[in-house]
């Protein structure tokens, strides 16, 4: 199978994916996103600038040199941003996490895996990363008005949290003088034991 059959599929498979995710079926989205990714995460990036009909160019051949993202890079892209949202849906967050990573790295500037990993940090009760996340996206683009909602949202649970937290804690400083007082009498009562014992043996 050559590089135009597998990117072909791997379009195909994305496509049935897309389908299966805007109909609620998030099983069978994963399940033709993954193979999708089959396809085109092995193809060969050499081979690739001939399907946009020119050759790899002279910054190429440098090694470290940043690579031109492919068609088959902008649709893996999509695919590990798409797998994150159905995994959102099914609460499994360390995997949207690692998927939101994976399409970070071909694209650093992608928005939606960005706000996915933020989702998934605020679920898990990292507020602090997904805060971070959110004012990153929202310096991005200001006026995104969910964006300001999950983020007004998550300081306020974790305004609700800390709150509750320091509710445990009043008090807590007049129980240890109270504590001590205990054992200081515990520990005169020892000393005025302890002659008579030594007397005795």
């Amino acid at each position: 199978m050559d590089v135009d059959q597998k990117l072909a599929i791997g379009k195909e498979k994305k496509a049935t994916g897309d389908e299966s995710f805007r109909s609620g079926d998030y099983k069978g989205a994963l399940r033709a996103y993954h193979e999708a990714g089959l396809y085109l995460n092995g193809l060969d990036k050499s081979l690739l600038p001939a399907l946009a009909g020119g050759a790899p160019g002279p910054s190429e051949d440098k090694p470290g040199a940043p690579q031109p993202q492919t068609e088959a890079d902008e649709l893996l892209e999509k695919i590990w941003t798409n797998m994150a949202a159905c995994h959102l849906k099914g609460g499994n967050y360390n995997r949207v996490i690692e998927l939101a990573d994976k399409a970070l790295k071909k694209n650093e500037n992608n928005s939606k895996a960005k706000y996915r990993k933020a989702k998934a940090y605020a679920a898990q009760g990292y507020t602090e990363k997904a805060i971070g996340i959110f004012e990153e996206l929202l310096k991005q683009d200001p006026n995104a008005t969910t964006m300001k909602k999950e983020l007004e949202d998550i300081k306020a649970k974790q305004a609700a949290t800390e709150k509750k937290g320091l509710s445990k804690f009043k008090g807590m400083y007049n129980r240890p003088a109270a504590e001590g007082k205990s054992k200081a009498a515990e520990e005169n009562v020892e000393e005025i034991k302890s002659p008579g014992v030594a007397a005795s043996s």
